[in-house]
């Protein structure tokens, strides 16, 4: 506007020279009265606008302040924001490490799972293979069961067969000799008629004839009787045979039982002692059978069935621990999902989440895996324990069998041959007391001189025999003392005795008390029977 002005002056001044002074001043005036009513006008416009700028700035100060007042506290808000975000990913990373050490564990569990269970596979496969040889072994003692019981009724039939002949035989002789003892009364009667003598001694040739056929028939049956005991003697042979195969079966069966207890254990040392066992017993076959205890096979059942049972309890227990741990990282798979999806987490929290569902299914299939090992094992086991006890009762009916045959067969000797059995009764009993006659007669000798401490006491000569009922009698006295101590200990029978007897007799004090056997009834120092009485001695 001054610029205007200014312009306009110069301009008025330059069109002063043209126009009059009166007219130019007159124009000035209306120029100066409009540029100043102007320059109220503009002034007024001004200071509305300057009023509406300041109540503008005014409210864009506040607008201002309360922009600044959100933006710190968007600010806050926003550092906050990012502060718990890191915080939470910190959070998410360290279940992730520990999500992933976990899953570690579980791939490392699984594997040695995979291993025991392949391992129990071998096992079991060897379990299988042994349980089908021990099958094998019982068809075998079925069939000579029954060869056995078809024998045994074919004996049974001969028995009965042999008694009925022997039977009949008796009567037979019982009625010859009723006849010829009344044809001897008849011969009586008539021995003065000449006709009756002929017929007597008709008779007498009828009587001969018939002791000769008698005879005859006894040396039939006596040959008879040596046949069936040549064949009862080789069927004992075999029966004894027969035992001894079944002890050595029982052997088997023990050391199988042995090594199943020493493999479920997991002792390679005890495996190899075993096996070096089982080979000894293999060339040893006899004294091994014979030396295994009555029950040790019933113990070793029962520990084998212990260990399997400890076996799949302690594949119970990793298994339950194992689906806690997979229960509670499902939660924790959960959680992290959706924590993931609610704040839009990176694909290596969905790959550990594949990766654990991965491990979840392999878990599961190992855990099936493990049940079916475990029905397997369990059935295997009772098969075992089935075919052990039909065994067992196989071998008492076999032993049972064998006692009946024996008392059978005595039986059948005693009442065959009585007269023989008596006899040799009679020469066991009368050889038994010859050897008991021949024994060494003095049963105590005592030296008086001897170098013992016991010389050293004056009264150590002299002996105080108290008499009891059963004591040694005074009259052997003189016998007694010029009789040697060893003669005496070669006599006793007790070895504790002789100990007692060499400690009293020969140590530093003298015998103090020893009880010594002797004959209760007769007097005889020399020749002690079996029933004994005791003497007390004391040295005074």
């Amino acid at each position: 506007m001054r610029c205007a002005g200014k312009q306009r002056k110069k301009e008025i001044t330059l069109g002063s020279s043209h126009r009059p002074v009166g007219s130019l001043l007159q124009h000035l005036e209306q120029e100066k009265h409009e540029l100043r009513r102007r320059f109220e006008n503009k002034e007024g416009e001004w200071e509305g606008r300057v009023s509406e700028l300041e109540s503008d700035v005014k409210q864009l100060q506040d607008e201002l302040e309360k922009q600044q007042v959100h933006l710190r506290e968007a600010d806050r808000e926003k550092t906050r924001a990012v502060q718990e975000l890191s915080e939470q990913n910190q959070r998410l990373l360290d279940q992730l490490s520990k999500a992933s050490e976990v899953e570690r564990k579980l791939s490392t569990q699984v594997h040695v799972l995979q291993e025991d269970f392949r391992e129990k596979r071998s096992s079991t496969n060897q379990h299988i293979v042994r349980l089908e040889s021990l099958q094998a072994e019982i068809k075998m003692l079925r069939d000579r069961k029954q060869d056995l019981e078809r024998r045994l009724s074919t004996m049974m039939e001969e028995n009965n067969l042999l008694q009925g002949t022997v039977e009949e035989l008796q009567d037979r002789v019982l009625i010859l000799e009723r006849q010829s003892h009344e044809k001897d009364m008849q011969v009586g009667m008539e021995a003065k008629d000449p006709e009756m003598q002929q017929k007597e001694e008709a008779k007498k040739v009828k009587m001969e004839e018939l002791n000769e056929e008698r005879s005859l028939q006894a040396f039939n049956s006596s040959r008879m009787s040596l046949l069936s005991e040549i064949e009862q003697s080789m069927e004992a042979e075999e029966l004894e045979q027969e035992r001894e195969q079944l002890r050595l079966q029982l052997w088997e069966a023990y050391c199988q039982v042995r090594y199943l207890c020493t493999h479920l254990r997991g002792n390679d040392s005890a495996d190899s002692a075993v096996s070096t066992d089982s080979s000894m017993d293999e060339s040893s076959e006899t004294s091994s059978a014979k030396d295994v205890p009555a029950g040790s096979l019933r113990a070793a059942l029962s520990e084998l069935k212990r260990l399997i049972q400890s076996v799949i309890d302690g594949t119970d227990s990793p298994v339950t621990l194992l689906s806690v741990e997979m229960t509670s990282l499902k939660e924790e798979r959960d959680r992290l999902r959706g924590s993931a999806e609610d704040k839009e987490m990176s694909e290596q929290l969905l790959k550990a989440i594949r990766d654990r569902d991965e491990a979840i299914s392999k878990k599961n299939a190992v855990e099936m895996e493990l049940a079916k090992c475990r029905m397997d094992m369990m059935s295997l086991n009772s098969q075992l324990l089935d075919a052990i006890q039909q065994k067992l009762n196989l071998s008492q009916q076999l032993e049972a069998w064998q006692d009946d045959m024996q008392r059978l067969i005595d039986q059948q000797l005693m009442d065959r041959h009585p007269k023989e059995w008596s006899q040799t009764m009679m020469y066991t009993t009368s050889s038994h007391g010859a050897k008991r006659r021949a024994r060494p007669s003095p049963l105590l000798k005592l030296q008086q001189q001897s170098s013992e401490p016991r010389e050293k006491d004056p009264t150590a000569s002299r002996i105080n025999l108290q008499k009891t009922p059963g004591f040694l009698p005074q009259s052997c006295l003189s016998c007694f003392l010029h009789h040697e101590p060893s003669d005496y200990l070669s006599s006793t029978s007790s070895e504790k005795t002789q100990k007692k007897i060499r400690k009293g007799i020969f140590g530093g004090g003298g015998l103090s008390k020893v009880l010594l056997p002797l004959n209760s009834e007769d007097d005889d120092f020399h020749h002690p029977p079996a029933n004994m009485g005791w003497l007390r001695l004391a040295w005074i």
